[in-house]
């Protein structure tokens, strides 16, 4: 599933810088950073290692988007 699916499903906006090859998905006072072929991703600036890409990503967003309430 494209990323921009899930950003649109959540109500998300989403920035791609092709330089660095990373995607920036913003909710709220909430910016995940998810760079292609990387084994973690950056939740307001904090580094968590990725288990699956996909599935360990809906979770780190889940648990992002809960702790910005």
């Amino acid at each position: 599933m494209p990323l921009r699916s899930i950003t649109d499903a959540i109500g998300a906006a989403i920035k791609w810088n092709a330089s660095m090859q990373t995607a920036s998905v913003m909710l709220k006072n909430s910016t995940v950073d998810i760079t292609a072929g990387a084994a973690s991703i950056s939740i307001k600036g904090v580094s968590k290692r990725l288990d699956a890409r996909l599935p360990s990503f809906i979770r780190a967003a889940k648990q992002a988007r809960c702790t910005s309430r």
